[in-house]
């Protein structure tokens, strides 16, 4: 990388940024005859080698200058500024209180709408992260000058899929019913978007039909191929970082399972508390586990013949956890009768998790819960190895 040197002879313009910049920062430029030995390899003919260089150093410019949430212009033109400041301040004032009072109304004349997400319920009530993004996209509406209309916050992943993730869906159909209507929308990070590269174009693309301009924090976007490659580059990263992370928490949950440790959410009768051992283990929860424990019992024993009788016992308790109708469906009561937890034993079969005994206590014994799967006319389970 090579700098042009300064060009003395030219006389200095006074109050000209652009001359400024010119005697006082050295322009960078490609030589690309430093870099040729490297493409030799590449059987590339000059044409070529150019082409591809200029691409390449136009990137790792756009890096330079969107790196760490620094442009280099912002750097440069404060200090130009204070050569203009004061001579820009009399030509302003000289147009009159009308004149600034318009220019105030245009800068403030931006409509915004705020997105902030957080993956989960968790750090919603919990945390403080969409608190915290608000509150850094709010400060940085009111450096803009621009007018905050409406925020939209999700508690949700969706996976990478914007469409699962009701806040944005009701961004969108906002800017939708707003069509004659220009807004910026503002978000902290760009990974706030979409963890996933083939919804991220298309939530960009969804957007930018509804005449929406988008401004991140720590992004800034240029309508340049380059910067859509490096920001193709970004969003495929995140997507990277979200699947590495599913793979790490999957692969986690899958030891717990095998070390006997149910590790989803806690079913009816059942609560979670810490253990000792680490981590956190299911319990009974009363009254409701006394309850399901009398109606396995008793489908098992022939006191209730049919799995509708099951149902209509456990919707008779009035402590036993029901819908607002008061009803329990008979899929519930199926579920109930076939899952193994409540004799306990612990299985997951998508993950290939064979039956096992659990570290929790169960509610009926496992020669009881075979009886079940037996008057049921499901094949018995048998614990694995």
């Amino acid at each position: 990388m090579k700098r042009d040197e300064p060009k003395n002879n030219c006389p200095a313009i006074d109050h000209d940024p652009v001359s400024i910049a010119n005697s006082a920062i050295p322009s960078l430029y490609l030589d690309a005859d430093l870099y040729r030995d490297d493409l030799r390899d590449r059987s590339l003919s000059k044409e070529q080698e150019d082409e591809l260089l200029q691409t390449l150093w136009n990137i790792m410019s756009i890096f330079v200058d969107i790196g760490c949430g620094v442009d280099t212009v912002q750097v440069i033109l404060p200090e130009l500024f204070k050569n203009v400041a004061h001579d820009s301040k009399e030509l302003l004032e000289s147009k009159g209180a009308s004149y600034l009072h318009e220019i105030e109304m245009t800068e403030t004349q931006e409509k915004v709408l705020i997105y902030c997400r957080v993956p989960d319920t968790k750090q919603k009530t919990e945390g403080s992260g969409l608190e915290s993004q608000e509150f850094r996209c709010r400060q940085y509406a009111a450096e803009k000058g621009y007018t905050i209309e409406s925020v939209f916050h999700d508690d949700v992943s969706g996976g990478g899929d914007f469409a699962k993730r009701p806040g944005m869906i009701a961004l969108l159909n906002y800017l939708e019913k707003n069509k004659k209507s220009s807004y910026v929308v503002i978000f902290d990070d760009l990974k706030r978007l979409a963890r996933d590269t083939m919804f991220h174009w298309q939530l960009r693309h969804a957007m930018a039909n509804f005449g929406a301009r988008l401004e991140c924090l720590n992004y800034k976007f240029y309508d340049m191929p380059e910067v859509e490659f490096i920001e193709t580059l970004f969003a495929a990263q995140a997507q990277l970082e979200c699947q590495q992370i599913g793979r790490q928490t999957r692969q986690k949950t899958k030891a717990r399972l095998e070390a006997g440790y149910h590790a989803f959410i806690a079913p009816v009768g059942f609560k979670y508390i810490k253990s000792k051992a680490g981590g956190k283990i299911l319990v009974k929860d009363e009254p409701a586990a006394s309850i399901i424990a009398e109606a396995m019992e008793g489908f098992a024993s022939g006191r209730f013949q049919t799995k509708q009788e099951v149902r209509y016992f456990l919707e008779a308790a009035p402590e036993f956890p029901k819908t607002a109708s008061g009803k329990i469906s008979n899929n519930r009561a199926d579920d109930i009768l076939a899952n193994p937890l409540y004799a306990g034993y612990v299985e997951y079969k998508p993950w290939g998790v064979t039956l096992r005994k659990g570290k929790h206590e169960g509610m009926v014994n496992f020669t009881t819960f075979q009886k079940i799967q037996e008057r049921a006319c499901r094949p018995c389970l048998c614990p694995g190895p």
